[in-house]
């Protein structure tokens, strides 16, 4: 018995694609594709602006983000994030990737209007940070890549 490599590869990349296809539940890119590591269920969209409300125990409103503080991402799933602060109009925000590959990003910085891009390359978990220029605020957004 011989074994087609070819075969093989081509039927695991297959697997691959669906299981992520199955894991987004049919939502478009950018959608709400991923699940928050707190919940067992998925979440409705939300109306309004679509940004995540800051947590109710500080009162002080810095780097909002929406899709969240925690996220969980299938491999080779795609999510779309916005950053955005009260009173900071478009100034620049900046993203480093602490993941050490786990996720790509794209574009590295931008301001609220900028859809940044993120790749779940790897399975694993990490962390990125959203630090906006001016202000010095910081939001660190932790990751978890799944099969």
């Amino acid at each position: 018995m011989t074994f087609n490599f070819k075969r093989i590869a081509v039927a695991a990349g297959a697997a691959a694609f669906s299981l992520s296809m199955v894991a987004c539940h049919g939502q478009s890119p950018g959608g709400s594709s991923y699940v928050p590591t707190a919940s067992t269920s998925l979440s409705a969209p939300q109306l309004g602006t679509g940004l995540a409300a800051p947590d109710k125990k500080h009162e002080k409103v810095e780097i909002v983000s929406s899709c969240g503080k925690h996220v969980r991402i299938v491999l080779l799933g795609i999510l779309d994030c916005k950053f955005r602060e009260e009173g900071y109009g478009d100034g620049t925000f900046t993203l480093k990737n602490d993941t050490k590959g786990i996720i790509v990003i794209t574009p590295s910085s931008g301001t609220r209007a900028t859809t940044f891009t993120i790749l779940g390359a790897v399975i694993g978990s990490g962390s990125f940070v959203v630090t906006d220029a001016k202000k010095k605020h910081s939001l660190r957004v932790r990751v978890k890549v799944i099969l």
